[in-house]
């Protein structure tokens, strides 16, 4: 396996303490010591084909770029350093001679700066703030987004479910809505029921939040759906969506088995009344 320095927003591995993560063959970033699995590395793209497909813009302006990242950065209500590191993220870009619209280089800022201070926002959340400063979003933008990767010239991980799981149950302990003892036993369960393949949904995000909530179910405390979408940004009705979905499909009884034999019922209930 090759050895590569990767942005990691705890410096560590979440699950055993490790400070040396490996990438392998599938770009996957790994724990040395424990396995665990950090996610993906951002694959890379060949910027010949790019170019062909994508004519590149020169009417892009540093200071209407900037003041694009301000104002998105302030709907999403991102701290102070993120909004200096995504304009600093985008002078960067301009000096290496990116030349693509301002929409698509406030997108790409926004992602990488909210990630590497562990204030993550969602592509969706980001293209929606645009939307509602009336800015429109080119349909190419996963294309421009892959571009601006070779001109930034660092790694970038997606996520997977346990980093997405540390991030959550600690943002929850640090504003007391559990105690610190309680927000690891929850990462521990949530980590299990997201790698034991009960739940099959594309987003990391989507998984960790799920996995969070049947955890806390197991262990007969009291989180919500509520509480859960504020922390991962997914709605309500979308996570008790899921959530019953997946009680109505366990005919194999696994997800009760992991649940701690808690009755449906009781589960339905919360989630109802959530």
């Amino acid at each position: 396996m090759e050895t590569m320095e990767i942005y990691n927003p705890f410096d560590r591995c979440p699950v055993c303490g490790g400070k040396k993560l490996n990438l392998t063959a599938d770009r996957e970033v790994v724990c040395t010591i424990c396995g665990s699995s950090m996610g993906f590395i951002y694959p890379e793209v060949n910027l010949g084909s790019l170019l062909r497909n994508e004519p590149l813009s020169t009417d892009v302006k540093l200071n209407g770029a900037l003041d694009q990242i301000s104002r998105v950065c302030e709907i999403l209500n991102l701290p102070s350093q993120v909004v200096e590191e995504a304009r600093e993220i985008a002078k960067k870009l301009l000096s290496r001679g990116a030349r693509v619209r301002k929409e698509g280089l406030t997108i790409f800022s926004v992602l990488v700066a909210s990630r590497k201070h562990n204030a993550i926002r969602r592509l969706d959340e980001i293209i929606l703030a645009l939307k509602r400063l009336g800015y429109e979003v080119p349909r190419s933008i996963l294309r421009i987004l892959s571009k601006l990767v070779l001109y930034y010239g660092k790694p970038l991980l997606i996520p997977s479910p346990i980093l997405y799981a540390r991030q959550i149950t600690s943002k929850m302990a640090s504003d007391k809505v559990i105690d610190i003892k309680y927000a690891e036993r929850l990462f521990r369960k949530s980590i299990e029921l997201a790698s034991s393949g009960l739940i099959r949904t594309p987003s990391t995000l989507l998984k960790a939040s799920l996995a969070i909530l049947l955890a806390d179910i197991s262990l007969d405390k009291k989180l919500t759906p509520h509480v859960l979408s504020r922390y991962s940004g997914y709605s309500v009705k979308t996570i008790s969506k899921h959530i019953k979905a997946l009680l109505k499909e366990d005919e194999t009884g696994l997800i009760s088995l992991k649940m701690s034999e808690l009755e449906p019922s009781a589960v339905r209930r919360r989630l109802d009344h959530g």
